[in-house]
């Protein structure tokens, strides 16, 4: 992770009030979670299908979603524990 970004920067990234933030940040870890199972789900289907070039795309989008939502994790963790 990055140089820990407070919540008045997150609040004008978001654009939304600096109190709104942990709540916002919560509800993008649980979006980004729900994509990551649905991910999960399609690359579960095509795993052993004949095309290994899609299987090896849906496994850099799981890797991807799973380190975006450790940062956005981490990024509500930071704005929490400074609030």
């Amino acid at each position: 992770m990055g140089r820990p970004v407070g919540a008045a920067a997150w609040a004008h990234a978001l654009g939304v009030h600096e109190n709104d933030v942990p709540g916002v940040l919560f509800g993008l870890v649980r979006a980004l979670r729900g994509i990551d199972e649905q991910v999960i789900k399609v690359r579960s289907l095509v795993h052993s299908g004949p095309d290994p070039d899609l299987d090896t795309a849906l496994l850099v989008m799981e890797r991807a979603t799973h380190e975006a939502t450790a940062q956005v994790e981490d990024a509500h963790r930071e704005v929490v524990r400074h609030a």
